[in-house]
């Protein structure tokens, strides 16, 4: 909570093992075409022919079309990288840490809302079969994503394999709907009306969200055999997979509805459309039809949830989220990302329920994810300008063409998004700024200063609600600070410690405080004049190099250790500059309002194992105090 910081290379985190590579291109299509296939074959068909009647076919054709070029872009990208970010670390590269930070971000919210929409969807066809009241209903869904959650805890292997027996059993089902219904089909019954352009594009914006997931098998590049080349072809296989399955099944259903008593009619209104429809194929064909359905959206909801996890585990390895997300278990698999996913699932599993706030989720899901895309488009364009040397094993033919038309196509998409939902999503997004102002402290030190120097005024008040009186005696005994001492104050912040250390070392003695913020060491110097102090020292440093070894007596460092990936650098130098005998003190803070802290301090055991680790022993003292865990770490060095 205070400035001080030191320059250091950002070192990915390695906590717990490695992700393990496990995976060919028979899973990662399987898993493609899983991520993709979900609840929307099963409405939209019906819903865009009440749009656009019969011509609705020639959508499916154009976004069929669409998403197959959709999938090349992925497929360059995930040819150029190989880490688990997907979808952040292309934009990332391209466009630098804010707005990769934002795609990450806004990608991982899409996860948590699409699982929670597909179990809603999967239970809800449950209930056809199963009658189930609002409170079974939450029982059941949080059961689901509980017993997916912990088949995928196991081992992304047996995810996989559970993931190929679900996408297997969901084309057989869609192929068996065009099996039954091919006999059927009478094209003279088609009538393809003229109408306008307004009515198509309203259309086409709902036909977009049956192919929403390109970009989850992005997130297993660590965790494939030789990804750069399995997982493009894996992408653009499984979306042409699903692409030709949608347009059979949507041509078999327009072209046979009019054997429904209201043709076209009857099948728009229709609850369940496709069941209702195989229900007059053959008798019953409608019950195993809602009960293929139910396993079609498991396998979509199975592949998110074996996905999605990855995404943070990236992030958290390149300090753009709390390391707690890096951790992974013995099966190699990021287990505080899949199960904090889990719980916010969860959540909003509740929330649906409760509020039946899922109509909301959806309108904001397909805008959000339009403007994820756009955003993909463009990193291919920038990517191949910015580093075209680096080896792609596929590249997007007329790329230049092909984007533009597809920049085109999501920009008049988005048009059609009311103001509203677009303010909604931008909550979405917003929701994500605690977590990176939270990492900028930790790993970026200009980030820091910048802070400090624009609010420093700010932190001058509300910072005594955790540093009062009581925690500066305690920071000051535990140092062993005493008359005529040369103390280091490192992070000074607006001179808390620095005026009460001057006045225990007294003339004899002499304190230094340093920080990196000029508008904290300008406070400072206010408080220090007004008090006529003149054993104080004010520099402005980072790497603390003007000091020789054994310089000061002691040294106190308040709310520092949380703002660094990995704190063993300054730890070292500030343990040099110690004399032998002299005491120290740090005040560091774990848990802060829920937010969780870096690993080395998230207990009292990480505290410990971290100075061991570098050969000195501490007393560790913890408290808690307005929502926030704090730490007294301190010792003598020997």
């Amino acid at each position: 909570m205070t400035a001080a910081n030191i320059p250091a290379k950002k070192p990915k985190k390695k906590a717990g093992k490695e992700l393990k590579k496990v995976l060919g291109l028979k899973e990662i299509v399987f898993l493609s075409a899983g991520a993709i296939i979900g609840s929307g074959i099963f409405m939209i068909p019906a819903i865009a022919a009440g749009m656009v009647g019969y011509s609705s076919l020639f959508l499916w054709i154009v976004m069929g079309l669409v998403a197959i070029m959709m999938s090349m872009v992925f497929a360059e990208l995930t040819s150029m990288y190989e880490d688990s970010g997907g979808v952040y670390t292309y934009v990332k590269r391209a466009f630098g840490d804010k707005l990769g930070f934002v795609v990450g971000w806004v990608a991982w919210v899409i996860s948590w809302i699409t699982i929670a929409m597909l179990v809603a969807a999967a239970v809800s066809y449950m209930s056809h079969i199963i009658p189930l009241s609002d409170t079974a209903k939450i029982i059941v869904s949080i059961f689901v994503v509980a017993l997916f959650t912990f088949v995928n805890l196991k081992g992304i292997k047996h995810g996989a394999r559970l993931q190929m027996i679900l996408t297997g059993a969901s084309f057989l089902i869609l192929l068996s709907f065009v099996d039954l219904g091919w006999d059927f089909i009478n094209f003279s019954t088609m009538v393809f009306e003229p109408l306008g352009w307004e009515y198509f594009l309203m259309a086409a914006a709902i036909l977009i969200e049956p192919y929403i997931g390109w970009q989850d098998v992005t997130f297993l590049a660590e965790e494939t055999k030789n990804p750069r080349k399995v997982i493009p072809k894996g992408i653009i296989l499984g979306t042409l997979i699903v692409a030709s399955l949608y347009f059979l099944v949507t041509l078999t259903a327009l072209g046979s509805v009019h054997i429904l008593p209201g043709g076209l009619s009857d099948f728009v209104a229709a609850d369940a459309p496709l069941a209702f429809l195989a229900g007059s194929y053959v008798h019953g064909a409608g019950f195993f039809l809602s009960l293929g359905a139910v396993i079609i959206i498991l396998g979509c909801l199975n592949s998110w949830i074996t996905a999605s996890p990855r995404l943070p585990y990236a992030m958290s390895k390149e300090s753009m989220l709390p390391d707690f997300f890096a951790d992974t278990n013995d099966a190699g698999v990021p287990r505080k990302a899949l199960l904090f996913q889990f719980f916010v699932t969860s959540i909003i599993i509740f929330s649906n329920i409760i509020t039946g706030g899922y109509e909301l989720f959806l309108k904001v899901l397909i805008p959000v994810s339009l403007l994820l895309y756009f955003l993909v488009i463009a990193s291919l364009l920038i990517l191949r300008k910015k580093d075209p040397k680096r080896k792609r094993y596929f590249r997007l033919p007329f790329a230049y063409i092909l984007t533009f038309l597809l920049a085109a196509l999501i920009f008049i998409l988005l048009m059609q998004t009311e103001v509203d939902v677009f303010v909604k999503g931008a909550v979405l997004v917003l929701l994500g700024i605690p977590f990176y102002f939270l990492i900028k402290f930790q790993a970026d030190k200009r980030f820091t200063a910048k802070f400090f120097d624009r609010f420093s005024w700010f932190w001058d008040k509300f910072f005594p609600i955790w540093y009062g009186n009581e925690e500066l005696k305690k920071v000051m005994n535990y140092a062993g600070v005493k008359q005529g001492q040369t103390v280091l104050d490192f992070g000074s912040g607006s001179g808390l410690s620095t005026i009460a250390i001057s006045k225990r070392v007294g003339p004899r003695g002499i304190v230094v405080a340093t920080d990196i913020s000029k508008s904290q060491l300008k406070k400072v110097k206010e408080k220090v004049e007004k008090k006529n102090i003149t054993n104080a020292v004010l520099i402005k440093e980072t790497e603390l190099s003007p000091f020789e070894p054994e310089t000061f007596d002691a040294f106190v460092s308040v709310s520092v250790l949380e703002h660094f990936v990995n704190p063993r650098r300054i730890i070292e130098r500030l343990m040099t500059l110690l004399k032998k005998g002299g005491g120290f003190c740090f005040l560091s803070f774990g848990y802060s309002f829920g937010i969780p802290p870096p690993h080395f301090l998230k207990n009292r055991h990480a505290i410990h194992m971290l100075f061991k680790d570098l050969g000195y022993d501490v007393r560790v003292e913890g408290y808690k105090k307005y929502f926030t865990q704090c730490w007294f770490i301190y010792g003598k060095k020997k």
